[in-house]
């Protein structure tokens, strides 16, 4: 796990990600989760991890596909801005060039004060949780919590 968290590290570092928009932005998305929760459990990689952070949010958000724009669970190998902001904001990634991406899930919010499942994998899972086109419980408690997350409001 070290070596595969090491190997991670230096690709970040190196800049070696996909070119395309989307595909840097799924890879970097990823990395910032797996960076961040190897932060989190001691494994020093800040620079690796700051590193993605600023390419993720160097790319324009109007120019990744439409997914990216819809809130969908489970995530698999396809990350939305929801789940990148939560891990931006797990990373410790605060500062106002999340603004955008943390505005984004917020506008996504129906009048019911709930967020809607647009994207569902659960097929590919061989589980249903939650019905597509509904208010999702899993995906509210999450943009809740990247909302509390960035507008500094603690979670209990």
């Amino acid at each position: 796990m070290q070596e595969r968290l090491a190997r991670l590290a230096d690709a970040t570092q190196a800049a070696a990600w996909p070119t395309a928009p989307t595909a840097r932005a799924d890879w970097l998305a990823q990395t910032i989760a797996t960076l961040g929760g190897a932060a989190r459990a001691g494994w020093p990689n800040d620079g690796a991890l700051q590193r993605a952070a600023a390419a993720l949010l160097a790319i324009p958000l109007a120019i990744l596909e439409p997914r990216w724009h819809q809130a969908g669970f489970p995530v698999f190998d396809r990350p939305d801005m929801l789940f990148a902001s939560r891990h931006l904001l797990l990373a410790g990634i605060r500062d106002e060039r999340v603004r955008p991406w943390v505005e984004t899930v917020a506008a996504q919010q129906d009048p019911t004060g709930r967020w809607q499942l647009r994207r569902s994998r659960q097929r590919e899972s061989g589980c249903t949780f939650e019905v597509p086109g509904e208010p999702s419980r899993w995906l509210t408690a999450q943009a809740l919590s990247v909302l509390r997350g960035f507008y500094g409001e603690s979670d209990g």
